[in-house]
């Protein structure tokens, strides 16, 4: 499947090429088999970087990961590796929480995510309201796909930085409320997740554990098949789904489950803990502490 182009999606990246060609390149590299394999960016397979791993490649900081998610073979990871450092370097992910972001208002409400609390076995719950992104308000209000990146990882950036350490393990909800026919067949939604979904096994592999598909819509089956087809294997691998607190409480102590989700949490989705730490940090940089 090759990867969507951005410069006919409405959510083209005016900022230059390299940020569209490399989801070309991350979309084999963390491909549908789960292994990694270097594409041009038209999402066929081509030869290996002619850059070679370096000697001393494992103790580089951060590529522990990138090795265990291409299984040890040093090319592939650190063809991995290069692509993701050239999109931290795009997005401006090393300086993301040290500056203001002047987009969360507009995103939170058209793309909402939320941190809440900890499972069972310790991993940060990240919750993704994917089935009700409204990408037409984003692009009206003149988010980019590009903008709509950033602000995916700069849930990361926060956890591994401020909530945990690099060595922290998420385990993300899908909330597919409102995932309806007309949204999956909307080429630029399939676009935006395959986008956010190749950005994640470049620049955080190995990070999440597992995939909670909650609240899914009736044709659910129909509907899942395509969104699935545009995951990483290892993603659709790894989804769990749960259609009832119950189902939950196998993964998440009651009290840490949202009202939402039929749980006892104390706090409403977005109101926990975690997300008041994100937002002070935010406002904190917008006064320009």
């Amino acid at each position: 499947m090759t990867s969507p182009k951005e410069e006919t999606s409405m959510f083209s990246d005016e900022s230059g090429s390299l940020f569209s060609n490399l989801m070309g390149m991350i979309s084999s590299v963390t491909g549908a088999s789960g292994s990694a394999e270097t594409a041009s960016p038209s999402g066929k397979a081509d030869t290996p970087p002619a850059t070679a791993p370096p000697e001393n490649m494992e103790q580089i900081p951060g590529m522990g990961p990138y090795l265990g998610f291409c299984r040890n073979d040093k090319a592939k990871a650190w063809a991995l590796y290069s692509h993701g450092q050239a999109i931290r370097k795009e997005l401006g992910l090393d300086t993301i929480l040290h500056e203001p972001y002047p987009h969360w208002d507009v995103l939170k409400e058209h793309y909402q995510k939320a941190i809440h609390g900890r499972s069972k076995n310790g991993e940060i719950v990240l919750v993704e309201c994917i089935g009700r992104m409204d990408l037409a308000s984003l692009k009206k209000a003149g988010i980019t796909r590009k903008e709509i990146v950033r602000y995916y990882c700069l849930f990361f950036e926060f956890i591994l930085q401020h909530i945990g350490d690099q060595e922290s393990k998420v385990l993300m909800i899908y909330d597919l409320e409102g995932l309806g026919l007309f949204s999956v067949l909307n080429g630029d939604f399939l676009g935006t997740v395959r986008m956010l979904s190749d950005c994640l096994g470049a620049l955080y592999p190995r990070v999440i554990t597992k995939y909670v598909l909650v609240r899914p819509p009736a044709l659910f089956q129909s509907l899942w098949g395509l969104v699935s087809g545009v995951l990483p294997a290892g993603a659709r691998n790894d989804c769990v789904l749960c259609k009832s607190a119950q189902d939950l409480e196998v993964l998440l102590a009651r009290e840490n489950i949202p009202a939402e989700y039929g749980g006892s949490s104390d706090r409403l989705l977005g109101d926990a803990e975690e997300m008041r730490r994100l937002k002070a940090h935010l406002q904190s940089k917008q006064a320009g502490q």
